[in-house]
């Protein structure tokens, strides 16, 4: 009986080479997004991922709260299998602004991008660019960023008057 293990290991290989390709692809859009948007608000920002849990998008601060509990408990449990991309600014007390959440397959595409109620399967860079988009075209969305750069601004300018000598 013939065991052809150097064959599987070699498909393995290939398999393994065309996920760091996909997942560059998605590294250069998240890098050209932070810069768009640095530019847009005039200050720097961060793109921050973090899973998403069953219970967390809880407008009830209480159920987050159980929420992440449960997750520390047993995260297979209570995991929706989708990460949450959100907005912030470094070295600030601001909120950071969920963007969308999404989630990629064993081979990053196709990416599975969850936009408010609206579901889109990504198989490229350019199809995951274009939900994104999407998802900045959003007005709810734009509400809040427009929220956040004011308050990102402010906390900027309260920090540079904490540290101006008097």
């Amino acid at each position: 009986m013939s065991f052809n293990f150097k064959e599987s290991l070699a498909k393995g290989q290939a398999s393994a080479s065309l996920v760091k390709k996909n997942q560059r692809e998605l590294d250069d859009i998240y890098n050209e997004l932070t810069k768009t948007l640095s530019e847009h608000f005039g200050f720097k920002v961060s793109l921050y991922d973090r899973l998403e849990y069953k219970g967390m998008n809880s407008g009830n601060s209480i159920t987050a709260l159980g929420a992440a509990f449960n997750a520390w408990v047993d995260p297979a449990r209570v995991a929706t299998g989708y990460t949450i991309l959100s907005l912030g600014a470094k070295d600030t007390n601001v909120s950071k602004v969920t963007l969308f959440r999404y989630k990629e397959s064993d081979d990053v595409y196709p990416v599975t991008v969850l936009i408010n109620k609206d579901k889109m399967l990504c198989y490229n860079q350019d199809e995951y660019a274009t939900s994104i988009n999407k998802a900045l075209e959003n007005p709810r969305l734009n509400l809040e960023l427009i929220d956040f750069k004011s308050k990102v601004e402010q906390a900027l300018q309260e920090s540079s008057e904490d540290s101006e000598p008097e």
